[in-house]
């Protein structure tokens, strides 16, 4: 073997400190990049248990709120039921007209430009 067998030798001294510079440098790199994916990964984890814990806490508020609420109702329509019903001890009025005119929410809006040209300067 002829002296271009080995590479390192045919390299100056700065050509083979850079080589060892990167030889040591990529495991770290690869290393800090590895550590990073895991940190990511356990806090998308910690997040999703901190997400459903919220989730059933709410689901759990939610279900009182209604049981209450039934509870409630349930409770006005035993005192009031056979008042609005036509007869009772409490009979009430008799149970409002439906409306003819649809609610507000239902109308469209007017438009930005539409609104603008409709108000008047004050003087």
């Amino acid at each position: 073997m002829g002296p271009r067998s080995n590479p390192f030798r045919t390299r100056s001294i700065r050509g083979q400190i850079i080589l060892l510079i990167a030889a040591l440098a990529l495991p770290l790199v690869g290393l800090q990049i590895w550590y990073g994916v895991r940190e990511y990964r356990e806090a998308e984890a910690a997040a999703d248990d901190e997400a459903l814990v919220l989730a059933d806490a709410t689901a759990a508020s939610i279900r009182q709120f209604l049981t209450l609420t039934e509870e409630i109702l349930s409770s006005i329509a035993a005192d009031f039921g056979p008042a609005w019903m036509g007869g009772g001890p409490r009979a009430g009025p008799s149970r409002p007209a439906p409306r003819t005119t649809s609610p507000s929410w239902s109308t469209p809006r007017r438009s930005a430009a539409t609104a603008r040209s409709s108000v008047r300067p004050v003087r």
